[in-house]
């Protein structure tokens, strides 16, 4: 690559929230989520409506490494998550949630852009 090239990252994306009881909540809230789940057969009032939060840490860190294997297939660099961002079962840390189903906030967002800052001083 020449220096004037422009060079790809591809950012890692935020563990998988953990708290089932929360997300149960919300999604029994959404009309898109209730619509999805009718369609599918999934009864959200079930114990078993959502994937256990270790079996969406381990999909999530297979994700994280397919990501990074794909960018450097691609010759782009992968910055993973930020360290800190995790709960001891690998989920994303109360603080750094958004409050909806899927997102982080921009704590986290800000956690993520100084890791991406100290990347590009370092390069």
């Amino acid at each position: 690559m020449d220096s004037g090239a422009t060079k790809v990252i591809v950012l890692g994306t935020p563990p998988p929230k953990g708290n089932d009881l929360e997300l149960i909540g919300k999604l029994k809230r959404s009309p898109r989520f209730i619509e999805a789940a009718n369609r599918v057969g999934v009864h959200l009032e079930s114990k078993d409506a959502l994937t256990p939060i270790e079996q969406r840490v381990k999909l999530w860190r297979v994700l994280q490494i397919l990501y990074g294997d794909i960018a450097k297939e691609s010759g782009a660099t992968f910055l993973s998550h930020p360290s800190g961002s995790e709960s001891e079962n690998g989920s994303i840390k109360p603080e750094f949630d958004n409050g909806d189903i899927t997102h982080a906030n921009g704590k986290y967002g800000e956690l993520m852009l100084e890791k991406l800052v100290n990347h590009l001083k370092d390069k």
